[in-house]
């Protein structure tokens, strides 16, 4: 068993679960999570399906609810997709403490490194058997691939995710104040 636990890709299906009901249960959630999560960074598939789903519908409405978000899912044909309408209400059962948002996003965000860490060292495995590749091929590819992780880490640049922290701390500080 811990043999299949150790070779199933890294993610916390719970941390996932957390966030997506912070983001169903309060409106000022989803601007500082689609600021720092994208669908990518769920890795079960129906949670990066209500994800995206949930981001969409507040970008529409400025606002998320079951009804509006079953609507969405249904339309885009992806509502079992997403585990049915029973399954999206269940994620309602989760605190969704936004409050911890950020550490849960920080989570997402290593668990997704981590996979795509797995990925270039399979892509290197392949690269490294190819016969028909220079040595200096090889490691030009292998230097793009690992680049191309700390491109991705860049995007948006230190004050974009400042800002967000920023935001999230005011919906934290309202919370306490109601």
């Amino acid at each position: 068993m811990d043999e299949l636990m150790r070779l199933k890709p890294p993610h916390s299906a719970d941390v996932e679960q957390e966030v997506l009901a912070a983001v169903l249960v309060n409106d000022d959630a989803v601007p500082f999570a689609a600021s720092m999560l994208t669908p990518d960074d769920f890795y079960l598939i129906r949670h990066r399906v209500v994800y995206e789903a949930a981001v969409a519908v507040f970008k529409e409405h400025g606002a998320v609810d079951l009804v509006l978000l079953e609507e969405r899912l249904k339309v885009a044909g992806k509502l079992e997709a997403a585990g049915g309408l029973a399954g999206v209400a269940r994620l309602l059962d989760r605190k969704g403490y936004s409050q911890h948002l950020e550490r849960y996003a920080e989570v997402l965000k290593a668990k997704t490194l981590q996979r795509r860490l797995i990925d270039i060292g399979s892509e290197v495995d392949l690269l490294a058997r190819e016969d028909d590749l220079t040595s200096t091929e090889r490691l030009q590819r292998v230097d793009h691939m690992v680049r191309g992780l700390y491109n991705d880490a860049d995007t948006g640049g230190l004050e974009h995710v400042s800002q967000a922290v920023e935001r999230h701390r005011q919906m934290v500080a309202r919370a306490e104040d109601s």
